[in-house]
């Protein structure tokens, strides 16, 4: 999930610049005030935020430093109708008042905050936040990635991992 905001293709540029009027310390509030959510699950939101973070980091490619926590992705038909993503548009659903609450922040650090905060509520670390991460303004990044071939049962070349770990930074000490 990281600090490092990672840089990809059709940023906005406002988007970079606009975190800096946000009161992060207002959004971790608000965020703590939505983890307990009787109606949902197991009545917390805290594991679908996290789960989000994680598909929304799982996207980052090591070769071209694209992709990751950067983007927001799932925003976007392609991305959001990756059958690993499905049962997410409930939480980017649950964080949406939190984005019309403080516009300035991008979902790519909305979402990223969320899995922290949820992670802290449920008794883990405190996580240091940096913000950064910026929005893709339309899906042409992730409409290019639907052409991508998908490895066959989901697994790399050699059958031991599964095809999309290989991308990943922490493929071979986490795998």
């Amino acid at each position: 999930l990281g600090n490092a905001p990672v840089q990809g293709a059709r940023a906005t540029a406002a988007a970079g610049v606009a975190h800096s009027s946000v009161d992060y310390a207002a959004v971790r509030r608000e965020l703590t005030l939505l983890m307990d959510n009787p109606s949902w699950d197991d009545g917390s939101l805290a594991p679908v935020f996290i789960r989000l973070a994680w598909h929304s980091s799982g996207t980052y490619d090591k070769a071209s430093n694209t992709g990751g926590s950067n983007g927001a992705g799932m925003r976007y038909e392609t991305e959001a109708a990756d059958p690993e993503n499905a049962g997410l548009m409930a939480a980017r659903a649950f964080l949406e008042p939190v984005k019309r609450r403080f516009p300035g922040l991008s979902y790519s650090d909305l979402w990223i905050l969320a899995s922290y905060v949820g992670i802290e509520y449920t008794g883990g670390p405190a996580i240091a936040f940096t913000p950064g991460r910026t929005d893709h303004v339309d899906e042409a990044y992730w409409a290019a990635m639907k052409d991508n071939p998908t490895a066959r049962n989901g697994l790399s070349p050699g059958g031991e991992m599964p095809a999309q770990y290989g991308r990943l930074p922490a493929a071979e000490k986490y795998t």
